[in-house]
């Protein structure tokens, strides 16, 4: 898996106020809250690519791992 950067903002009314609120953008914003919740319960998480495949997240946390994409 080849990582990508990316950045994940942890207030959202910040977020707006720096972008503009963009009421086509549920699927970015939930992509943040999934990223956050699963640091929360203490996964390590990764973000990358599987050949032409992004992978949204990659997260282990002793010997569970989930993914998304």
């Amino acid at each position: 898996m080849r990582t990508l950067g990316k950045y994940y903002i942890v207030d959202i009314g910040l977020r707006n106020y720096l972008l503009g609120f963009r009421d086509l953008d549920t699927g970015h914003i939930i992509e943040n809250i999934v990223y956050f919740e699963l640091l929360r319960r203490g996964y390590d998480v990764a973000i990358g690519k599987v050949g032409n495949r992004e992978m949204d997240f990659l997260g282990a946390n002793g010997g569970i791992a989930c993914g998304g994409g």
